[in-house]
């Protein structure tokens, strides 16, 4: 992955993914999606969010236009009870945005390696709240540009699992007709 470090999202563009992701559904219409966002057009915010990263991250994320952290409430609004679907409902909202970015021609990779404790330290996000992952966003850059230890990840051939493993009829693990 390599992001065009200087070809900002423009405000409407990402005015537009936003609103994607705030339209995504939610149980009980809970919306229990937060989102901190930071673009590298405000360095002090950007720097911040990049040194939560994992040292892998921080090597390509840094070109990114835009880094979020995925920020999900814990507990339902409406009566303080625990949220199950919280983190689903979350993946609902980033989802939309991704498709959303997309749309546009940007691209966006989500990040599993980041530190959640000083996500929380650094960006004031209150208890009862959990910090998920971090995507950046931005326009893909050419392949001769993309860093030489990323190199051969970004041409690999992608593969998932076949559907028999992951999609049954009927009952789990019973492959469909």
């Amino acid at each position: 992955m390599k992001f065009v470090a200087d070809k900002p999202i423009g405000t409407e563009v990402w005015q537009s993914v936003l609103e994607a992701g705030r339209w995504a559904p939610s149980a009980f219409n809970e919306q229990p999606w937060r989102f901190v966002w930071a673009s590298r057009q405000q360095p002090e915010q950007f720097n911040r969010v990049i040194s939560l990263l994992s040292e892998y991250n921080q090597q390509w994320a840094c070109d990114a236009q835009i880094l979020m952290v995925v920020i999900a409430s814990e507990k339902l609004a409406r009566n303080g009870k625990p949220n199950p679907h919280a983190w689903y409902d979350t993946g609902m909202s980033v989802s939309q945005m991704v498709i959303q970015a997309l749309s546009f021609g940007i691209q966006a990779h989500q990040m599993g390696g980041f530190d959640a404790e000083k996500a929380r330290a650094l960006l004031g996000i209150p208890e009862g709240y959990q910090p998920i992952c971090v995507v950046a966003f931005g326009y893909p850059d050419a392949l001769e540009n993309v860093l030489p230890q990323f190199r051969e990840r970004a041409v690999t051939v992608r593969s998932r699992k076949p559907l028999t493993e992951v999609f049954f009829q009927g009952n789990f693990g019973q492959a469909a007709d």
